[in-house]
């Protein structure tokens, strides 16, 4: 059992921004911060490390403490079950002058399950910028994971692949390859404060995180699909077919986890027209478990996954701090 006084760190590393929460062992979170991407697939080592370092200096602000009591970090990180990729985190956290007892680097998908679960059990798809599924069961040694290749090589589904698509046929259309596409093409261009189709090329690649910028456009196609907008409909569900894909191969190959929820998180799903959609053609392939939408941003998934390293369980009591704490956070941020 913890000491009252010891403090846990939960950070949630993204591909646009990194947050950071600090609070105690019984759930009462004293502050967040938000700094840069700690992308290390997108980003030099050494800026990842200044970020970091960045974060965690504004977290110890909300609590100057000797770095002792900083009983234990969970890092949810973008490639954070890559073996070489945890080691680096690691060191740059010791070179901060850290070195809690416990210290974890995990995929970005678990924080965003136990944000849904309190646990560290179940199945998560997450669809924001990028796209990835992941199982993970206590005493399996492994989890098992789908998709989460990055831009380049997958990310099916995402907000990138939506913005991708989105874009490429207003291309193609503009080519001739394509009937026009007029209602989405004037929408698009009016969202990104352009005249002409040709403006597209130099709007994206002068711009310094293109693959940000086309994943922006992703809530923009949504809501044009759920107004009526047949090409926008076309992408979005195409999108929801491919994320039904990386969860239905993490289905076929665990065949024993029909009772764990499916927790599904990131951007897309903040849309109540595209989880509606998606929960609809779960059902029509046969998936009837529940399908959780977080009501926790999956920075506290890490910061509840940092006190599962030292508690058995989430108590009623902790959970009631938690949620408590974390309005109150918010709150005081506006």
């Amino acid at each position: 059992m913890p000491l009252n006084d010891e403090l846990f760190i939960g950070i949630d590393g993204g591909g646009t921004k990194t947050i950071g929460i600090i609070g105690d062992s019984k759930g009462t979170i004293i502050g967040s911060a938000t700094g840069a991407s700690t992308n290390i697939k997108s980003r030099p080592p050494e800026k990842v490390k200044e970020a970091i370092h960045d974060l965690l200096s504004e977290l110890l602000e909300f609590k100057p403490s000797p770095l002792h009591e900083i009983k234990g970090i969970f890092v949810s990180t973008a490639g954070g079950d890559r073996e070489e990729d945890q080691e680096r985190w690691k060191q740059w956290i010791f070179d901060y002058g850290m070195c809690p007892e416990n210290i974890f680097v995990e995929n970005d998908a678990v924080g965003a399950l136990a944000a849904g679960t309190k646990a560290r059990d179940g199945m998560v798809l997450i669809a924001g910028t990028g796209s990835i599924a992941y199982f993970v069961r206590k005493g399996k040694s492994k989890p098992i994971r789908a998709g989460g290749w990055g831009y380049l090589l997958g990310d099916e589904g995402s907000g990138y692949d939506i913005g991708r698509l989105a874009l490429q046929t207003i291309l193609r259309a503009h080519d001739g390859r394509e009937e026009k596409k007029e209602e989405l093409t004037e929408s698009i261009l009016q969202e990104a404060g352009l005249e002409r189709p040709e403006q597209i090329i130099t709007y994206i690649y002068e711009d310094p995180y293109p693959r940000k910028l086309i994943a922006s456009f992703a809530k923009h196609v949504i809501s044009l699909a759920e107004q009526g907008e047949p090409n926008a409909k076309k992408i979005t569900q195409e999108a929801i077919h491919q994320l039904i894909d990386l969860a239905a191969s993490i289905i076929r190959h665990e065949k024993d986890n029909s009772g764990f929820p499916l927790v599904v998180s990131g951007g897309l799903f903040e849309s109540h027209y595209f989880k509606k959609t998606f929960e609809h053609s779960m059902r029509e392939r046969g998936y009837h478990s529940p399908i959780i939408l977080p009501k926790y941003p999956p920075v506290i998934g890490s910061y509840i996954s940092a006190l599962l390293e030292v508690e058995a369980a989430i108590s009623n009591e902790i959970e009631q701090n938690i949620e408590k704490s974390w309005q109150k956070v918010l709150k005081d941020c506006k």
